[in-house]
């Protein structure tokens, strides 16, 4: 096994619209710490595979292609060998479908692939003989924010009986006999920051990778987000004194998993991407879709009325035409195929890495992990684009932002409540698969 690790900053222009959050009044003023482009690439002699880690709020499948372009043309790696995953700061850039909630900005995805090969190409680069360790270390940064109010309806707050992410899961490649990378993977929003933030950042995973880096100067982080699609940061204070008091929380359990790891054999390496198309939810009512189409003229006029900022009125303008669009469909003016979504998995020996294209909940990923045929699964969302979120049946049942109201921002309808389960079977049939490849039962 050879392996070889190295990061680009991608941090944008002050000036560019940030994303992820709906009615931010202006594009962002300023940097508050960059963001990077982290790549780890691993060659057994056979196969090699790229794991790139982003401080993004997630790639649509536009941006990810042309990623994957560039990688591939610039190291010869085979596209589907790449595997990107967001950290989901929603104080970056936006790379994503999400308009309403932050325009692109051309320059810099034009710019965006060509740094990620950069950094691939620079891990290439350095390849030396390596091994790898696996450890984890308890932590509880994150809680459930989908909260049941007294009128029975879901808002966000504080779950303290929910899910949530428990564990902080390490990877520690060794080159030369010391430590060349480490990945450290949780699952949690990149929302410590809120949206009147108008500053770059990576939020507390950013925050994490500092923290990682300062304590182990000669090792590049990489931090992989995983199926945090309801769990947002336990704090409220909303500042950049909590992006890094939780950051060092994080870095201080990445500390500790690495103080207790098992050397594993990280050969053979496999790849193997799927692309499904999820099933959607039968059309809304007709009449509703209306109601809604006009609710959303109403917010409009209004905030034009009170002099609302330019921003707020693209976001609402933008409503509109997602609600009409819904409102086609119901009338069946509209065809919605099935939403697209990529399953991607890795194979680094004894470990399994699954990456989802999705803000995935956090039971989806859990179930993946509990019927991997590897003693060690990392389960990821935000990984090579990123279609919708994918709530639980539950959830569905329930109602909330998630499964009412982010379909529409993200363009799609609402997919139905078997998706998610089609999305673990292909995961966990995509894992078995790399474990037979190799005569391994």
């Amino acid at each position: 096994m050879r392996a070889g690790a190295s990061r680009v900053k991608i941090t944008p222009p002050a000036g560019v619209d940030l994303c992820g959050f709906g009615f931010r009044e202006g594009p962002s003023t300023g940097v508050h710490d960059d963001l990077w482009c982290a790549a780890l690439v691993l060659d057994d002699g056979s196969t090699k595979v790229a794991i790139i880690a982003l401080d993004l709020l997630e790639l649509d499948y536009e941006v990810d292609a042309a990623c994957r372009e560039a990688v591939s043309r610039e190291t010869g790696l085979e596209p589907d060998s790449v595997l990107l995953n967001c950290s989901h700061t929603h104080s970056g850039p936006s790379t994503c479908i999400l308009d309403a909630l932050g325009a692109k900005d051309e320059e810099y995805v034009r710019r965006l692939p060509g740094l990620v090969a950069e950094a691939v190409a620079k891990a290439v680069d350095g390849l030396v003989p390596a091994t790898a360790r696996y450890g984890e270390a308890p932590l509880g940064i994150g809680v459930d924010r989908r909260q049941l109010a007294a009128d029975g309806s879901v808002q966000f707050g504080k779950n303290r009986k929910g899910v949530r992410d428990d564990r902080m899961r390490v990877v520690e490649i060794r080159c030369d006999g010391r430590t060349g990378a480490i990945l450290f993977h949780h699952a949690c929003h990149g929302t410590v920051l809120g949206g009147d933030n108008l500053l770059i950042s990576g939020d507390w995973a950013g925050a994490a990778a500092r923290a990682v880096g300062e304590i182990y100067p000669r090792a590049t982080p990489l931090f992989l987000q995983g199926c945090g699609g309801q769990i947002n940061p336990d704090q409220d204070a909303g500042t950049f004194e909590e992006v890094e008091r939780i950051g060092k929380l994080a870095a201080e359990a990445v500390e500790r998993a690495l103080a207790d790891t098992r050397e594993f054999d990280a050969a053979p390496l496999g790849f193997d991407l799927v692309r499904l198309a999820l099933p959607v939810q039968d059309p809304p009512d007709a009449a509703a879709a209306e109601a809604d189409v006009r609710e959303a003229e109403a917010e409009l006029s209004k905030a034009v009325q009170n002099d609302k900022h330019a921003y707020t009125l693209r976001t609402l303008r933008t409503l509109i035409e997602r609600r009409s669009e819904r409102l086609a469909w119901a009338r069946g003016e509209r065809r919605c195929e099935g939403v697209p979504f990529v399953v991607q998995g890795l194979r680094m020996g004894e470990l399994g890495i699954m990456g989802l294209s999705g803000e995935v909940f956090y039971e989806f990923g859990q179930a993946i992990v509990e019927r991997s045929p590897f003693p060690w699964t990392l389960a990821l969302g935000y990984s090579n684009g990123c279609a919708c979120y994918v709530p639980t049946r539950k959830a569905i049942e329930q109602g909330g932002y998630e499964t009412d109201q982010s379909f529409c921002w993200y363009g799609v309808p609402p997919i139905s409540p078997e998706a998610g389960a089609e999305i673990v079977e292909a995961a966990v049939g995509l894992l078995q698969n790399l474990k037979r490849a190799h005569g391994e039962s």
